[in-house]
């Protein structure tokens, strides 16, 4: 006979409670932790056990999230720097293009060598941005793919070499091809209303944000870049069923986790509190998210 109280079981029936106190409260968050309870109560019962023990075995892993933490850190450390650095320089281009262009319109009228100086001040600028965005990109890129070679080593117990990154550099180089016409066409069919421009980026990210684990975990386990990626995506629709549960969980700790952040919210913190759960937040979900998809035959 089958067992009916599982523990996912018991806590789906809790979320569904939670859910109606948040709701006769008056407060944010109904929807998705009844949608969560009900996921659990009515999903396979040896499927939801199974993500379960997964789930907490993750946690086990605590050394390699924070590890892996800690190389996301320093990636977007060397993002955030060159985007500061980036600004810097072209502040200070403005500056200069202004300063000629202002000077040219004192005497347009009367000096065709102003008006060419005019020009070649914009022409400049308008060099000036399209080559330092190509360079930003493929700074971004470097750092991406060089610390999630650092990511994917630790996470799947492998050794890193130069063989390795270079490979991996490949793999992400595609990967990178694949996404950015996506993201360009979203930016440009989306123009008109930045609130459908925000809403376009947001979807896409969160699209990349479920398929990359997966193309990554994938690479980790036979290290043939056009298996990675035909599988990652094929699989990453064909086997969305076996991915609810899990992010189910995942909402779940989000939800649990968001709490303990929220002691931070109105103090001075915020910021870097924000910074480190999110970094470490998403570094467990890297770990989770390994250990579904390197049991897919």
């Amino acid at each position: 006979m089958k067992k009916l109280i599982t523990t996912p079981r018991i806590i789906g029936i809790i979320l569904i409670i939670i859910a109606a106190l948040t709701y006769f409260t008056g407060k944010q968050g109904t929807f998705g932790l009844a949608l969560a309870g009900i996921l659990l109560i009515i999903a396979p019962a040896k499927h939801t056990q199974e993500m379960l023990d997964l789930f907490i075995k993750t946690f086990i892993n605590w050394k390699t999230i924070i590890i892996t933490a800690l190389y996301d850190a320093i990636y977007w450390l060397f993002v955030f720097g060159s985007a500061y650095f980036l600004k810097w320089r072209v502040d200070v281009k403005v500056a200069t293009t202004q300063a000629q262009a202002t000077l040219s319109k004192e005497a347009l009228m009367q000096s065709a060598a102003a008006a060419s100086q005019t020009a070649a001040a914009l022409q400049s600028f308008v060099y000036f941005i399209f080559i330092s965005a190509a360079a930003a990109l493929v700074f971004s890129f470097v750092i991406y793919a060089i610390s999630r070679s650092f990511i994917w080593t630790t996470i799947a117990k492998q050794k890193i070499n130069k063989k390795f990154v270079l490979k991996f550099v490949g793999l992400n180089a595609l990967w990178w091809l694949i996404w950015l016409p996506i993201f360009l066409i979203a930016l440009i069919g989306s123009k008109e209303s930045p609130e459908t421009t925000k809403q376009a980026i947001g979807l896409l990210l969160t699209l990349s944000f479920y398929f990359t684990p997966i193309v990554h975990t994938l690479y980790m386990k036979k290290h043939l870049i056009g298996h990675s990626l035909g599988n990652g995506i094929a699989w990453g629709i064909a086997k969305i069923h076996r991915f609810i549960i899990p992010y189910t969980y995942i909402f779940i700790a989000y939800v649990i986790l968001y709490q303990v952040y929220r002691i931070a919210e109105n103090t001075p913190w915020i910021k870097p509190a924000s910074i480190l759960f999110v970094v470490l937040f998403i570094a467990w979900v890297r770990t989770y998210v390994y250990e579904i998809v390197k049991e897919f035959k």
